[in-house]
């Protein structure tokens, strides 16, 4: 190669070299301009980007606190820029749970009436409503919600029956909500014969589920038959009230519910009236409960022969209840006497409450009256006409220090002045209170029964002078009360035990739960104002508490006219005169509506004249003055333990037909029993059953009348 060309291709590579430098350069400048102006671009945006990146900022934070506080996102306990205060979400589910139950628990339970007489603004529906309101809040409260929603249960329907049944059914959910059940009431819910096989299957799933239950209560309907089989269609509508809590059809191999997974139940309380045969199904049972600490039973069987010695029922294992305290059951018979002193072992028993007596239980108290601290004997109304029946038994007072050495609240009845009836022959160095249901002697509607009227009361149940020092065989006795109530009752409301039979057990004017809820402890004598006055709402109506008297407001209606009973009374709820006057007419008593400041007349046989009715304007009788005497409070006219005797002569005379018609009462009641007996007797019915499928069916469309009554049911059948 000379050296020609290669000169030429030398400055041909430097040529290119320059030329690219050159546009190198040119395009260096070329995008320094650009960037230039797009810095310029920039700093224009750069405000408006940082006030987005704040707000960014401020958004997510947000997001952020309210996933927390959905309980979506764990909190971040690290980070101090985004917590927050404490809510209510966030709360453990314990504290929720509590909160709740303390929401419902300010309205005691005694003053719930879940059956569907009261209507469906009762208090008792105003705690359901909010109960179901408890798992809607948000979903941190859903559980602690249904905890206390599925804790108390009322089966009224046998459609609710089977829906509690499918819920529980659930998988996950099921389990889980079976075990926040704690109490369930059967409400004189009646089975359609073609759904029995239906609601028993799912009654048994439901207390199988249900094993934490602590608490069950069974309210026959008082107007269809108990049996444990399948009834005919003509024999009572093709309705009935299943017995199978206690004993199951000899065809069904299974045991009776209450022995499913209930064994550590505390509260039993059977409402039914028993013969020997449910009789003895309830003993079996019995000895399978350990730890029940309280128990309410039905009125015993009518026939005591079926009792005697030899009988199936002497011959059981003995019913150990080693864990019981409080029991209520109706007055016995000698038969019954023996039964339960040979075959009930109750060594802890504190409270023994007998509804209906008209004897002095002596047999009972020397077996389980050791430990007793509370005796009640709540009298049949008939006492207080026939007092003949008690007057000899309450002579056996005076061995309570023997049979009952811890007893520290008695109450029995007060019965007309007499020599062998008061002071009663009390022996009791022990006995703290004494309450005395009466009848005989009226209370003054417009004069509280104070502190002085306590005194009064005492002194008279004691044989003692004002100012005496003598000693008495009741030395710790602080209060004596009279728990006012009447024979003449139109309104009873909630029956337990003998409801079939009309008894009227818990009504507007006596209860049997008063002593007890309306402690005298409450408002003693010494500790309290003496005009204080305490209020209590019970399911069938108000009454007041003082430190000598416990009075229900109805009774006003009874005794009092021309006065207004509501007077200084808290306000029941509204429908509460309606329903009075529905049952009124239903028991066949005439409603006249009259002015509406004249309130309404009620007619109902021989109506006993007021007080101060009786002692007129100038005829004065002893103990008992007219209005103006009465209003100007001489504390000589008050009404004085034994000092009645006017007024007990009149009310002997207004009633003195009462125990005929008694007697011509209880032939047909007794009647009633043996065909119930026979009834149960009787073979299993072929009813052809429904599949739990059309019975869902045909419960899930009861909107009207008409299905409530479970017309499909029987379409369907």
């Amino acid at each position: 190669m000379d050296a020609g060309s290669t000169a030429h291709d030398l400055n041909f590579f430097l040529d290119g070299v320059v030329r690219t430098t050159t546009d190198l350069r040119d395009d260096n400048l070329r995008l320094k301009s650009k960037n230039e102006h797009l810095e310029a671009q920039l700093s224009e945006v750069m405000p408006e980007l940082e006030k987005l990146r704040k707000e960014r900022a401020a958004l997510k934070a947000a997001i952020g606190a309210l996933l927390r506080q959905n309980g979506v996102l764990p909190a971040h306990a690290d980070d101090r820029h985004w917590r927050t205060p404490p809510a209510f979400a966030t709360l453990p589910h314990e504290i929720l749970q509590h909160i709740f139950n303390l929401a419902v628990s300010t309205e005691p339970t005694y003053q719930f009436d879940p059956s569907i007489g009261p209507g469906a603004h009762n208090p008792w529906f105003d705690v359901v409503r909010m109960k179901k309101a408890f798992p809607l809040i948000c979903r941190a409260s859903v559980w602690p919600g249904m905890s206390v929603l599925y804790s108390d249960i009322v089966l009224r329907r046998m459609g609710q029956v089977s829906a509690l049944a499918e819920t529980l059914r659930i998988p996950d959910v099921g389990p889980r909500l079976g075990r926040l059940v704690k109490g369930i009431r059967w409400d004189s819910c009646l089975v359609a014969a073609p759904c029995s096989d239906v609601i028993r299957e799912d009654l048994t799933f439901i207390f199988a589920q249900c094993t934490r239950l602590r608490s069950f209560s069974y309210h026959p309907h008082t107007s269809f038959p108990l049996r444990s089989l399948t009834p005919d269609e003509d024999e009572c509508e093709g309705c009935f009230n299943p017995l199978w809590f206690i004993t199951m059809p000899p065809s069904i191999p299974d045991r009776p519910l209450l022995q499913t997974a209930t064994f550590n139940l505390r509260r039993l309380d059977l409402d039914l009236s028993m013969d020997d045969a449910i009789l003895r199904a309830i003993h079996k049972i019995l000895s399978t409960f350990n730890a029940l600490e309280s128990l309410a039973l039905g009125p015993w069987p009518a026939y005591p022969s079926l009792l005697l010695e030899d009988s199936e029922l002497m011959k059981l294992p003995t019913a150990s209840l080693p864990s019981l305290t409080n029991l209520q059951i109706f007055s016995t018979s000698a038969a019954l006497d023996q039964y339960l002193c040979a075959r009930w072992e109750v060594p802890q028993l504190a409270r023994l409450t007998i509804l209906f007596c008209t004897g002095w239980p002596s047999q009972l108290l020397a077996q389980f009256g050791r430990g007793l601290r509370y005796l009640h004997l709540f009298p049949t109304p008939s006492v207080f006409s026939n007092d003949q029946t008690l007057f000899t038994h309450l002579e056996a007072c005076s061995t309570l220090a023997d049979v009952c050495p811890l007893l520290e609240h008695l109450v029995v009845p007060l019965l007309p002045k007499s020599p062998t009836s008061y002071p009663l022959p009390l022996t009791s160095p022990t006995l703290v209170h004494l309450d005395l249901w009466t009848t005989f002697v009226f209370p003054k509607p417009w004069r509280r029964q104070d502190e002085s009227t306590a005194a009064m009361y005492r002194r008279e149940v004691l044989a003692l002078e004002p100012g005496s020092t003598v000693t008495v065989p009741v030395p710790a006795l602080r209060t004596v009360r009279l728990l006012f109530t009447s024979q003449l009752d139109p309104f009873p409301v909630g029956v337990a035990g003998g409801a079939a039979l009309g008894s009227g057990v818990r009504s507007h004017v006596r209860n049997p739960d008063w002593p007890w809820i309306c402690h005298p402890r409450k408002l003693l004598p010494a500790d309290s104002d003496s005009d204080g006055v305490l209020y209590y709402r019970f399911a069938q109506g108000w009454v007041a508490q003082t430190v000598a008297a416990v009075m229900p407001q109805d009774l006003g209606k009874l005794w009092w006219r021309g006065w207004d009973c509501d007077e200084g009374w808290p306000a029941v709820y509204g429908h509460l005169d309606e329903l009075d006057r529905d049952l009124l007419v239903e028991s066949g008593v005439t409603v006249t509506v009259t002015d509406a400041d004249e309130g309404v007349a009620v007619a109902m046989g021989p109506v006993p004249v007021p007080v101060d009715e009786r002692a007129g304007a100038g005829d004065d009788v002893e103990g008992e003055g007219g209005d103006s005497d009465a209003r100007n409070g001489d504390e000589n006219d008050m009404a004085v333990i034994g000092k009645s005797d006017e007024a007990g002569e009149e009310k002997e005379e207004l009633e003195q037909d009462e125990p005929e018609l008694d007697l011509e009462e209880r032939v047909p009641e007794e009647q009633e029993m043996v065909e119930a007996a026979a009834e149960r007797a009787l073979p299993e019915y072929p009813v052809a059953q429904l599949d739990r499928e059309t019975v869902l069916a045909a419960f899930r469309s009861s909107r009207d009348r008409e299905s409530y009554n479970h017309t499909n049911i029987w379409d369907n059948h």
